[in-house]
């Protein structure tokens, strides 16, 4: 008899807290005092396969009306598009109207492309704003012999030396290139444990390496700044980590 009280008791909880009943949601209260008189309260809906498209913060506005967040999705579930908050009464609609006279702008979104390939790899994002014309691109491919896209090849010996053995054979590690606004452009570059080996960040046709050295354990055992290029001293440049036999730094 226990536990049929508990389940009935549960059933009410949930009605009591229904928002939409043909929505999954979330309904949280995150409490600003002990005495419970003052909350947060949000809710956040989810589709059928559980991906987030709405968020409503209550009340949380001068006015005491609701802060409403949407987020839009194509037909295979990638997100499209990522809307700026409005200010509203409702708790389950994202009006347009709102949202332009709000913003005063018809572009009132962050959004996204993606690759063509499977992996659904975002490789533009466009800000918010009519007049905004720059975007930030991404771009995937792997590391070459030489030119932009080699890769110095740095090894850890037993005895903890740093040594330099030549460079990353071609396609061994794995690039992404991103380009901001203002087209300043960063590479970087990834093993195939999923590890970072180098970021390079260009300025102007001049690259600034700072490379990340691994011993056997995958332990992260020294940091190369672009300054150890020019001068590979290791006690001026280098940042340097020392472990226990647990693993600890």
């Amino acid at each position: 008899m226990k536990y049929l009280y508990i389940f009935i008791l549960s059933c009410l909880t949930l009605n009591l807290y229904s928002q939409d009943s043909c929505k999954n949601y979330i309904h949280s209260y995150v409490m600003l005092d002990q005495a419970a008189s003052k909350c947060i309260e949000t809710i956040q809906y989810f589709d059928g396969l559980g991906r987030s498209f709405m968020t409503v913060q209550k009340g949380v506005t001068p006015s005491r009306k609701n802060l409403l967040t949407e987020q839009w999705r194509d037909e295979t579930g990638r997100l499209v598009e990522d809307r700026l908050p409005i200010v509203t009464t409702s708790d389950r609609v994202y009006s347009y109207k709102e949202a332009m006279a709000t913003y005063n702008d018809g572009v009132y979104y962050t959004e996204y492309a993606y690759d063509y390939s499977p992996l659904k790899r975002v490789i533009s994002i466009m800000g918010p704003g009519e007049n905004f014309s720059r975007d930030l691109s991404t771009g995937y491919s792997s590391n070459k012999a030489t030119g932009i896209l080699l890769c110095k090849l740095y090894k850890v010996t037993f005895t903890g030396e740093l040594v330099l053995n030549g460079n990353y054979a071609e396609k061994e590690l794995f690039v992404v290139r991103e380009k901001d606004e203002d087209h300043n452009e960063t590479y970087t570059f990834r093993d195939k444990q999923d590890r970072k080996v180098l970021v390079r960040q260009m300025l102007g046709d001049i690259p600034h390496d700072t490379y990340f050295v691994y011993d056997a354990c995958d332990n992260l055992i020294f940091v190369l700044p672009p300054a150890y290029q020019d001068e590979p001293d290791l006690d001026l440049y280098a940042y340097q980590y020392k472990y226990d036999n647990w693993g600890h730094c």
